[in-house]
């Protein structure tokens, strides 16, 4: 076990307080980047905290004007004055999982845009949350007695829930009523697992399997009964000959599937293949 993974680890175990968010978040770019200096932790938080704090500091007048316009200032703050963007170019980059590469860069995924913008609000004095919406991962927030949605992948756009409903529900042929749920607060652990799936669909487009088995091994860390994250974890372990790790991991998916899923029979048989190598293969 490396350091970089006992540390995510120990950020899991200590409990989601105010920054657990990006604190574990700055830890998965360890999957992505191999910093150099030995402060880039330090660097990152302090960097955040100051984007947060140097606005506070100058908008002097927040407390005369509505929370809608100190939203829509902080908003502005952000994509236009410190360049936040989403990444069109190269979207699926690994790097844009990394909350190291989108602070060096201003430029990254919806989700790590989302949580470097709820980081520097929390410095700032805002309250911000992320919201799993269907389309892509966005911002939540109150002002003004309503809910808004903002988008930091396309330049903090801000809409009310209601119209941002409206909007991916038209796509989705959905009643927007059923999609309200959807933007309650995202629990963090929920948003740390999205971003290790983007991050494994990334490393799969680019053929990287020794890095898929290194996110899988963080995200079932994060929940240790995710099927198919087991199910990917258990095959990759055969293709590396170990059949009883490989084995353990398709007999716990066998556990976890409804004795009605279709691919029960084929996932047993791999089972039982990989009992019967491991005992060849000692």
């Amino acid at each position: 076990m490396n350091d970089s993974f006992q540390t995510f680890r120990d950020l899991l175990r200590q409990g989601d307080n105010p920054g657990f968010l990006f604190e574990t978040a700055l830890q998965v770019s360890l999957l992505v980047d191999e910093p150099t200096n030995p402060a880039w932790r330090e660097n990152a938080r302090d960097a955040v905290r100051g984007y947060g704090r140097r606005f506070g500091e100058s908008a002097d007048s927040l407390h005369t004007e509505s929370e809608l316009a100190q939203l829509e200032k902080f908003c502005r703050y952000f994509s236009t004055d410190l360049g936040f963007r989403g990444d069109t170019d190269s979207y699926h980059d690994p790097a844009n999982s990394s909350i190291l590469h989108v602070l060096a860069n201003r430029s990254g995924l919806p989700i790590t845009l989302a949580i470097v913008l709820i980081e520097a609000a929390r410095h700032a004095g805002l309250s911000m949350w992320g919201v799993a919406a269907p389309r892509h991962f966005v911002v939540g927030t109150r002002a003004d007695g309503r809910e808004w949605v903002v988008d930091p992948f396309n330049h903090c756009r801000i809409v009310s829930v209601e119209e941002y409903m409206a909007e991916i529900s038209g796509g989705l042929n959905l009643n927007p009523d059923l999609l309200l749920p959807i933007f309650n607060a995202a629990p963090p652990r929920l948003i740390i697992k999205r971003m290790l799936k983007n991050l494994m669909v990334s490393f799969s487009q680019e053929g990287r399997a020794s890095q898929i088995f290194d996110t899988l091994e963080w995200a079932l860390e994060l929940d240790p009964d995710d099927a198919e994250d087991l199910l990917n974890r258990g095959i990759l372990r055969l293709r590396m000959r170990r059949f009883g790790d490989g084995a353990k991991d398709l007999l716990r998916v066998l556990e976890l599937t409804p004795e009605t899923d279709s691919n029960r029979d084929h996932i047993h048989r791999e089972a039982i293949e990989a009992l019967r190598q491991s005992k060849n293969n000692p």
